[in-house]
């Protein structure tokens, strides 16, 4: 009897050894794996980043860490160096442990049409405009939400009627959450309002209802 109870000791025993010697092999060789595998360098958020921050202003917020090279398959516009985003602002929100890529910057840009107003390209949230249905021909209302002095949140309408020139929806395999690039024809005072709304709080747009947008022409 006790030769029998020490046998099943012992093979319990060896048993257990053989379970830690095959997990610590096998953890061993994932470590193995990992040491051998390709990395690339990229930028990671280490905080999360609001929608609209200028790239000039993530260097605190930002940090480069070795990434395997697999994962960033179809991310060739990965961020390694934040100079090569010049004056571009985040066109999305990002949360801590989000790559940086080209894909989720953007930078509002215009360019003077014949009739002398300015092209301005924006890109926003779906949600902000229009859950991204809008359309070339479109006439939209812009609105600005910001934060005062004292901490209350206001939003104000700056435009009734404004045209929509050109929509480019990004890829939104990109983008989390769906982001659309929207261009308007502004003159040159809109233009800088609608600039400075997108610096200092969140600009809106919603669509002007065509037969109201006729009347008031």
């Amino acid at each position: 009897m006790q030769r029998r109870i020490l046998a099943a000791v012992a093979a319990f025993v060896l048993a257990a050894v053989g379970a830690v010697l095959l997990i610590d092999y096998v953890g061993g060789a994932d470590d193995r794996a990992r040491a051998d595998e390709e990395t690339i360098e990229i930028l990671v958020a280490q905080a999360d980043i609001p929608i609209g921050t200028p790239a000039n202003q993530l260097a605190a917020k930002v940090k480069l860490e070795p990434v395997p090279e697999r994962l960033l398959r179809g991310r060739e516009d990965a961020i390694s160096d934040l100079a090569e985003l010049g004056e571009r602002r985040t066109a999305t929100a990002m949360l801590q442990g989000d790559y940086l890529s080209e894909a989720r910057f953007s930078e509002a840009t215009a360019k003077t049409r014949d009739d002398g107003r300015e092209q301005l390209s924006l890109t926003l949230d779906a949600q902000r405009a229009v859950g991204g249905n809008l359309s070339d021909g479109d006439r939209v209302a812009v609105y600005r939400t910001s934060t005062t002095p004292d901490g209350a949140r206001t939003t104000e309408r700056l435009y009734d009627d404004i045209p929509v020139t050109r929509v480019t929806e990004l890829d939104s395999s990109a983008v989390a959450g769906g982001a659309v690039t929207v261009t308007l024809a502004l003159d040159e005072v809109e233009a800088a309002t609608v600039i400075a709304g997108m610096h200092d709080g969140s600009i809106w747009l919603s669509l002007v209802d065509a037969a109201t947008s006729s009347k008031e022409d």
